[in-house]
């Protein structure tokens, strides 16, 4: 039987985890409870009986976390659903006993994924879970997923470890909602344990021997100009791909000197237009009806996708005989110019940049082996 008593906000917060699941039964409002799970995790609900007699059907509905509803806000919703209840005006049918994991990437991916992520990434979720995380536990019982069955599939992934860790990333989430939605309740984790794969460096620092050799075949004219134009504002700017191949001409500062993007994978952004930028865009062609500054290799309206600019970058780099890296280490060279230079603060690199943590521009200031020789001489000259 469930603990009673008069459930407030800081009654609510003062509740410690057990060994078990536990609920806490409201002491006027018998139908309103918070459940506290082994894990620290509390939902608000309500355990309704339809009907009259001992065999009258009964359902629980499960309002949210205590980080997603107040206690006044979750009594409201048990004092109104009751009076539906009661009234006639809402017919409880028995929930389905166990839910399956099909039922669980259906929810997550509308309610969680297409809510709160960005187009790209919903679209990487949305791949993943069709081609593989639905496929593999597709017809299983959320509550039955155990941490033998997710090891098993991480280790089938084992030959791509970076999508491995982004897939188990997915389920992880996933089957903590399942827990906010009272779908596994007081069960262990399935996820928790699981150790990531190592990844390799996806980018590396380019040389400014391969930089010259890249911008030679750029030179030769062999290449679509948009292309061309794409790949330098990319390593005068130190942008994303997307970043640029959605540049519009209207949000171009010029009085101002910089570039506002109203909306990037971070947010708003917000860049200076350096001289080298202004020599760029001041020679670059505008097309009638297209606000875009690169737009599609065959003309009309829209902007020049990242799917057809990386298969461009990688004919170059053959063509230079530059040893393969993404398109992104063009944005890793831009950053460690900047970070790499102690003349220059953090804090001005990452706004010059545009990174938002000092953890993520860690990971980008790269140090040549030349500068280092530099900074070694200075130091032991001194």
């Amino acid at each position: 039987m469930p603990k009673i008593a008069k459930l407030t906000k800081s009654y609510v917060d003062a509740l410690q985890p057990g060994l078990k699941e536990y609920e806490v039964q409201d002491e006027k409002l018998r139908a309103f409870r918070v459940r506290v799970m082994p894990s620290g995790h509390k939902s608000y609900g309500v355990v309704i009986r339809q009907g009259r007699g001992r065999g009258r059907p009964q359902k629980r509905e499960t309002f949210g976390s205590t980080y997603q509803l107040s206690c006044d806000q979750a009594r409201r919703l048990a004092e109104e659903l009751v009076a539906s209840v009661r009234l006639g005006k809402v017919h409880l049918a028995c929930a389905p006993r166990n839910q399956t994991c099909d039922q669980l990437f259906d929810k997550f991916l509308d309610t969680h994924v297409r809510a709160y992520l960005k187009p790209r990434t919903v679209k990487e979720y949305e791949r993943l879970v069709r081609l593989h995380l639905r496929p593999a536990f597709k017809s299983r019982d959320v509550k039955d997923v155990k941490l033998s069955d997710v090891q098993k599939f991480h280790l089938d992934f084992k030959s791509t470890p970076r999508q491995a860790n982004l897939m188990i990333a997915i389920l992880r989430k996933a089957m903590t909602l399942a827990e906010s939605w009272g779908w596994r309740d007081g069960m262990q984790h399935p996820c928790k344990g699981i150790i990531q794969y190592k990844e390799r460096k996806r980018d590396r620092l380019l040389s400014a021997g391969e930089l010259a050799a890249i911008e030679n075949i750029l030179e030769k004219g062999n290449h679509h100009p948009t292309v061309v134009l794409a790949i330098r504002l990319l390593k005068s700017s130190g942008c994303r791909s997307d970043e640029i191949c959605r540049l519009k001409w209207s949000y171009i500062d010029w009085d101002r000197q910089q570039i506002c993007w109203p909306d990037t994978k971070t947010g708003k952004l917000v860049k200076p237009l350096n001289s080298s930028l202004v020599q760029l865009l001041s020679v670059a062609p505008r097309y009638a009806g297209n606000d875009h500054v690169c737009p599609p290799l065959g003309g009309g309206e829209g902007n020049l996708l990242p799917d057809v600019l990386r298969p461009a970058w990688k004919k170059i780099l053959r063509e230079a005989e530059v040893e393969h890296c993404g398109i992104h280490a063009l944005r890793h060279w831009f950053a460690s110019k900047f970070y790499a230079n102690p003349s220059i603060s953090t804090t001005t690199a990452m706004q010059i940049v545009g990174h938002k943590s000092v953890q993520t521009a860690a990971r980008y200031a790269h140090v040549s082996p030349a500068q280092l020789a530099t900074f070694a001489d200075a130091v032991l000259s001194s």
